[in-house]
């Protein structure tokens, strides 16, 4: 702006100076004489008198005053009391005090010291004249550096011209003028002109609504006078800029009554008084001065305003929906602005400069934490002062209030427990030292969680941050709690989604909030799972052979298994636990024959074995390896399938062997039955003897048998004798040796006479037993004893006998008579009587003998006839 009314004056100057060009003139000091005058004095009274003995000084040139052509040169309406009617240009002094001189046509002694100084008021009584003359003499010689002896000569003569207008008869009029001198006058006259012109806007009244020049205010000059005013004063912080008859407007600080005073044509300074010197007998002659010039005043009035913005301290973005105010550090009921935050800054103006200022938020949007108040102030430059927590003030970034608001943010804390495997409890049983893992509650690492949102998570700035069931972040565990990435408010939820090794995964989901918590910016929310263990669940089947002689009961009552470690089995830490084929656990069967008792194993090999059954069956030599692993179904169990397995009941065999009580023969035909009772009520099975005399009682069942004779071999006594048995072990072959005694007959031969069949009581005759009919084996002899030849102790069989020897007196029969005994010989067992009868020697008459012969012959025939049917029979 200065630079513009720089410009503005090197313009108004250099148009000046084009407009008048200084003629250089011979100037003498003389006495100049001039008739007297006829005009009304002024009346001087001694009051006005200010001081006396000034002392004149007149430089004027020579023999112009008749050459009217010469433009320093002035023709006056009337004369001189010398007769001149006209006016040469001269300059006077006072002292060495450039002065004017009041009347024409009036002379003036050079050297003269009668001038007194007197008032200018008193000398011209009206205010407007004065005014005028002082402007001239402002804006005539000397303004804006023209110096020149035309704007000289035409400025006096501006001086005369104005006061014959306020005094025609007492101040002449002038009746020419040269041109030059008149271009002179003429511009003089113009700036005079300027003087009395008013600015259009001057006297008003501005409130600029802001600092800064982006706040600035234009004024225009409708009469189109502003572009000859300059700037004389302008209070502290105003700027202006000036461009011909336009003016802008603005600030750099609060300014309250400020004042732009723009004056005409000169700036306004100190004012030169004016005198007037009065001299008796000389020229009076005034020192007009410099008058205050024509001034265009604004007031202008600049409220303090501040600029406050509410930003998500995350995203640096404007946040909505926050509710603030702003009242006084030192009275915080004077509530001085309270609104509600926007998409923008907010201006706030009129705010109170120099003094502590509190900006609180009294409610923030949901899902941010309120943040601390700020303490600022405002100085006059505009500027906003920020005070820290130690008190000191700094300057507000941006030229604004920033408060920033944190989100609610909470975090996840996740940390897994479960049952760990981290010693064992270390018994002895009936079947070695136990090892049995014990799980105690501890830290599990390696776990998943993964969390997601519950719902569209949207905040009071109507951002969007995650959208429902939308995956945020996974989580593993540790042995310290572990802690999600930092979430807004909100509702979310986890799911396991890898479970520790040899654990069971919890595929639930659990939910939890992040709540607006305006007084907290960050929230832990815990979160606790547990893990059960993988259960491991052997689906092995325990079967018992049914017995076919006996009831089952209670068998799988003394069934136990044990497990053993295949490989080494290692604590959580991952030390040995249980060395290879240390015994684990000890297991019964339930009633279905399932495996019972099986405790929650580890990861690792192991293996399946049957340590113990019912002493009926046989144990199981199979092995049942098999293998946990960290892989279970969605129950969290392991099921491994180890299939059935069937005890076999022990088997034995009973061997019979059947022998001959006398010579240890081996003998077939003898028949046995075998008895699951004492009371032989429950007869199960019957085997006979063979060529080997062996009677074999296989596939036995565990158990307690009865054994009997049923039937004895052919010529044998059948044994009484009950035999008991038991087969108590697996393969069990029992032996019975059973001596039958053979049916012994005693077979008593009669020696009767053939006719009379009288006994023959005679001891001589000899009988021969043969196994033959050919009589090639003998047997055994019989002697006869009264009449009678005994054999005794015959078995069953088939013998040939012979007399050997005839009774004396009778004759020798050699027939060979065949005798069977078996159980259909009457007296078998006991004695069997036969009768053989013999022939009495003839010693005399034919006829005697032919009798006897006859009856010899018909017992002959009759015992035939019987041995015949004896033999059909068997």
């Amino acid at each position: 702006m200065r630079k513009i009314l720089k410009r503005l004056g090197m313009l108004m100057l250099i148009s000046v100076s084009c407009m008048s060009q200084s003629v250089q003139i011979p100037l003498h000091a003389q006495t100049m004489l001039t008739a007297p005058a006829t005009r009304e004095e002024v009346k001087i009274s001694p009051t006005d008198v200010i001081r006396k003995g000034f002392k004149v000084r007149v430089e004027t040139p020579k023999g112009l005053h008749d050459d009217y052509e010469n433009k320093w040169v002035i023709k006056m309406s009337e004369k001189s009391s010398s007769g001149y009617d006209s006016c040469v240009y001269s300059k006077i002094w006072i002292d060495d005090q450039r002065v004017y001189c009041v009347d024409p046509l009036t002379s003036v002694m050079n050297g003269a010291q009668d001038y007194e100084q007197i008032s200018f008021g008193a000398y011209v009584n009206d205010a407007a004249v004065r005014e005028k003359l002082s402007y001239i003499t402002a804006l005539g010689y000397g303004f804006q550096g023209d110096t020149s002896h035309e704007m000289d000569f035409a400025t006096q003569i501006c001086i005369w011209q104005t006061l014959h207008e306020w005094k025609p008869r007492q101040y002449p009029a002038i009746s020419y003028i040269h041109k030059d001198i008149q271009s002179k006058i003429a511009l003089i006259k113009a700036r005079l002109a300027l003087m009395e012109e008013e600015v259009s806007f001057a006297g008003e009244q501005l409130q600029l609504q802001g600092l800064g020049e982006e706040h600035a205010v234009t004024l225009q000059d409708d009469g189109g006078s502003f572009q000859w005013y300059v700037l004389s004063e302008s209070s502290d912080g105003l700027h202006v800029r000036q461009d011909g008859n336009s003016l802008q407007i603005w600030a750099e600080r609060i300014v309250t009554d400020g004042k732009l005073t723009f004056s005409c044509l000169y700036e306004d300074a100190a004012q030169i008084i004016p005198v007037v010197f009065d001299s008796p007998g000389s020229q009076d002659v005034m020192t007009l001065g410099r008058p205050r010039p024509k001034l265009a005043e604004i007031t202008v009035d600049v409220q303090s305003e501040a600029r406050f913005r509410k930003l998500d301290a995350g995203s640096g973005t404007f946040l909505s929906g926050a509710q603030l105010r702003i009242y006084p550090q030192d009275n915080p009921d004077q509530i001085l602005a309270e609104w509600m935050s926007g998409d923008e800054a907010k201006v706030i103006k009129g705010l109170p400069i120099e003094r502590k200022l509190i900006l609180e938020e009294t409610k923030a949007p949901y899902g941010f934490a309120r943040s601390e108040k700020i303490i600022f102030a405002l100085d006059d430059a505009g500027a906003i002062w920020i005070y820290d927590e130690e008190g000191d003030p700094h300057v507000a970034k941006e030229g604004m209030v920033t408060m920033e608001d944190e989100l609610i943010k909470g975090r996840l804390s996740f940390q897994k427990s479960g049952s760990l495997y981290q010693r064992n409890q270390i018994s002895e049983s009936e079947f070695g030292t136990v090892y049995t893992p014990i799980w105690e509650k501890g830290n599990l690492s390696g776990a998943q969680i993964t969390v997601y949102a519950a719902e569209d998570i949207v905040l009071g700035n109507d951002r969007l941050y995650y959208s429902e069931d939308e995956q945020i972040t996974v989580l593993e565990s540790g042995n310290d709690p572990v802690q999600s990435l930092e979430l807004p408010c909100g509702s979310y939820y986890y799911v396991e989604t890898k479970a520790p090794a040899g654990h069971v995964a919890d595929h639930e989901k659990h939910f939890f909030e992040i709540q607006a918590d305006e007084n907290t910016q960050l929230q832990i929310v815990p979160a606790l799972l547990h893990n059960e263990p993988i259960r491991v669940r052997l689906q092995f089947r325990k079967q018992m052979e049914a017995p076919r002689y006996s009831e089952m009961n209670d068998a799988l009552e003394q069934v136990r298994f044990g497990i053993f470690a295949a490989s080494d089995i290692c604590f959580s830490n991952g030390d040995v636990g249980v060395p290879k084929g240390t015994l684990v656990s000890v297991c019964k069967v339930d009633e279905e024959g399932a495996l019972s008792g099986v405790p929650d194993l580890p990861q690792g090999d192991y293996v399946l074995r049957e340590l113990a059954t019912d002493e009926r069956y046989q144990l199981l030599d199979e092995e049942y390896p098999f293998t946990v692993s960290d892989v279970a179904d969605d129950a969290g169990e392991i099921i491994i399938s180890l299939g059935e397995a069937v005890n076999a009941l022990k088997r034995g065999s009973v061997e019979v062997i059947k022998h001959d009580a006398e010579d240890d023969r081996l003998l077939q035909g003898a028949v046995f039955v075998l008895c699951t009772d004492e009371g032989l009520k429950n007869e199960i099975m019957e085997r006979k003897s063979g060529a080997d005399g062996k009677v074999v009682f296989d596939d036995l069942e565990y158990g307690d048998y009865w054994i009997v004779e049923k039937r004895a071999p052919y010529g044998y006594v059948q044994d009484q004798k009950l035999y008991h048995v038991k087969i108590g072990e697996d393969h069990a072959q029992l032996r019975i040796h059973v001596d039958n005694e053979a049916i012994l007959t005693d077979l008593k031969v009669q020696k009767v006479d053939s006719l009379s069949h009288a006994l023959i009581k005679d001891s001589s005759f000899v009988f021969g037993l043969y196994a033959d009919k050919d009589g090639e084996t003998l047997l055994m002899k019989a002697q006869g004893d009264e009449g009678i030849a005994t054999f005794s102790g015959l078995r069953y069989g088939t013998y040939y006998l012979k007399e050997l020897q005839a009774p004396e007196g009778y004759s020798s029969s050699a027939k060979m008579r065949k005798i069977v005994l078996d159980e259909k010989t009457r007296g078998i067992s006991d004695t069997v009587t036969i009768s053989v009868g013999n022939k009495r020697n003839v010693v005399t008459g034919t006829g005697h003998c032919a009798g006897q012969i006859a009856v010899v012959l018909a017992c002959a025939l009759g015992a035939l006839l019987w041995l015949r049917r004896t033999m059909k029979e068997n």
